[in-house]
Order: C-alpha cells, then structure tokens, then sequence
C-alpha cells in the first residue's frame, strides 16, 4: 500500500474494479496499475447509505463502498477499522501497490452520506467523518503518540522506514527541533479562523522578510504529501 501524510483514508481496489480515463471513459484494468485486487465484500460489516470518494492533486480519483475491517501494520492491528473498497478508479499505479493508507486528521476523511458519489458536494453536512486508522491506534494505546518516517531515495534505496510509537532504525545525529501543529483550513490553506485540524502545518518563526522593506509575515509551512 502507498502511505500518504496528506490524506486519511485507507482504501483497496477490490475485484471486478473498473478502471476509466481522465474523462469517465473506461478501460481495461490494468490501465490503473494496481497490484493484488481485493475480494472482500464486507458482508454485514458493509455500512449502508455512504459511500466513498476522494480526488487527489494529481488528477486521480476513486469512488467506492465503505465497511467495517480488523486492519493489521506490521504488528499491530486495529479492530473494527473503517475502510473502503474501490470499484471505480481513474489512477495511475506501478503494478505492485494496492490501495493506499492515509495518516491525515479525521477532518479530511471521504466518506459520504448516500450511495451515489456524484451526488456528493464540499459541504461538511454531506461528510460522514470516522476516525483513521493511525488515531484508532494511538486512542486503543497501541501505540504511543507518535509516527515517524526515513524516506531512503534512490531505485535502490527500498523505500525507507515508517516506525510507529517511536523512531526509525537509522542513523542520526540526535539534534531535534519541534514546533506546535497549527489548525488549517482546508478548503482556504489558511490558519485564520481554521476550527479542525487538517494537514500537518506549522509556522515558522521568526518571521520571514517579505519583498517590501521593512516589512514582515508568518510562513506557513503545510506537509500534504510528506
């Protein structure tokens, strides 16, 4: 599964799911890219009258059904976690990622109220928000409040290490700095009356000089895709 810092959902394409172009046309499944399909179906655990669907930055997008899973990362597992199957999808895979699991805050989770995604607008009435994955784990004390990456970069590199409750195996030098996570608004990418949490921004401080002379501004830094 692809892991993403600037979402919070986690999704699979399950069997039989179909694959279109840009413009809602279809093609052949393989077009999408993706690796083993799952054939789940949820069953009873299927939530009724939401459904699932998320756009990314680039251009792809999945709709799907949402139901009820025990999820397992390396060794911890969540029970009962909320997770959607695809079966619509415009994406562009590398043959071996299936799905994706989002670390993001609970604001930005896609599910929504009704069964027909084209149905679905930006108002918050319309969102059926859940908790993901990583909070569920942290809230079941599964694992400590935090999560942390090594991204290792390069065709051979392997990808890098996410370690879950504490730090990575790697090399460091053991000098940190920290800042408080700021509220962001979503839909405006500011902190000014910003009410939830979204991505992980921050400020930097001090402030930053500006082109005119003298004068001053707060730099918002926003992790989405991190």
């Amino acid at each position: 599964m692809i892991l993403d810092t600037g979402s919070s959902d986690l999704w699979l394409p399950a069997t039989g799911v179909k694959c279109v172009r840009p413009d809602g046309t279809s093609q052949g499944v393989e077009a999408c890219g993706f690796g083993p399909l799952a054939d789940n179906t949820f069953g009873i655990d299927r939530i009724a009258d939401q459904n699932f669907n998320i756009a990314y930055l680039d251009g792809r997008y999945v709709t799907g059904v949402l139901g009820y899973e025990d999820v397992g990362v390396g060794n911890i597992t969540v029970k009962h976690q909320e997770v959607a199957l695809i079966d619509h999808a415009y994406w562009q895979g590398n043959g071996v990622t299936s799905g994706l699991i989002g670390f993001g805050y609970p604001s930005m989770t896609s599910a929504f109220h009704g069964t027909d995604p084209a149905l679905d607008d930006d108002k918050e009435s319309s969102a059926a928000r859940y908790t993901p994955w990583i909070f569920n784990a942290i809230a079941n004390d599964l694992i400590p409040h935090m999560f942390s990456l090594a991204i290792e970069r390069g065709a051979n590199g392997g990808g890098g290490q996410l370690a879950l409750g504490g730090l990575p195996s790697v090399t460091f030098d053991n000098t940190w700095a920290s800042t408080p996570l700021r509220m962001m608004d979503v839909k405006t990418g500011s902190i000014q009356g910003a009410k939830n949490y979204s991505y992980y921004a921050m400020v930097r401080t001090p402030t930053i000089r500006t082109l005119r002379p003298g004068a001053r501004r707060q730099l918002l830094l926003n992790c989405r895709t991190c």
